[in-house]
C-alpha cells in the first residue's frame, strides 16, 4: 500500500499501536510535520499509544552535513536498479533536524499525552498516547 503521511489511508480510531520511524524529519515544514502527527492520532483508537523516530540536530558530525542547524539536503545512494539508469545514483534527500524537545512539542500541539520521550542513536523518540 502507497500512503502519504499528511493523509494516511486508514479509518479513524481503527488502530491499537502505529509506529513512525524516520518518515516526519523528511516533511519540508512545520504544518506537515505537525499534520503528520496529528494522523498518527486520528488513527488510533482513545488510549492507543505511537511510537515516533525524527533525526536530532543533535548527533555527532558523520561528514554528512549533519550536527547542522536548520533543515538541510543529504546525498544518498539509490541502489543499482531503483532508478532506469543501468547504474547506482545518488540523489539529494531533504531532512529536517528536529531539536531536542521539538518532536514532544509537536505532539502535545497534536492533542496527544507523551508516555516517555528520549534519544537513541542520533534520534529523538516519543511514545505517545491518544487521550481518550
Amino acid at each position: 500500500m502507497r500512503g502519504d503521511a499528511t493523509k494516511v489511508p486508514f479509518r479513524s480510531n481503527s488502530m491499537d499501536y502505529a509506529i513512525s520511524i524516520a518518515v516526519i524529519h523528511h516533511l519540508s515544514s512545520r504544518e506537515r510535520r505537525l499534520q503528520a502527527v496529528s494522523e498518527v492520532l486520528r488513527i488510533l483508537r482513545g488510549g492507543s499509544k505511537a511510537l515516533i523516530y525524527v533525526w536530532a540536530l543533535e548527533q555527532p558530525d558523520k561528514g554528512r552535513g549533519l550536527g547542522q542547524a536548520g533543515d538541510l539536503l543529504v546525498p544518498w545512494q539509490l541502489p543499482k536498479g531503483a532508478e532506469p539508469q543501468a547504474e547506482p545514483s545518488v540523489v539529494q534527500r531533504y531532512y529536517h533536524m528536529f531539536r531536542q524537545g521539538e518532536l514532544d512539542q509537536l505532539i502535545c500541539e497534536a492533542g496527544g499525552e507523551i508516555v516517555s520521550t528520549g534519544y537513541d542513536r542520533d534520534n529523538w523518540w516519543v511514545e505517545l498516547r491518544k487521550v481518550a
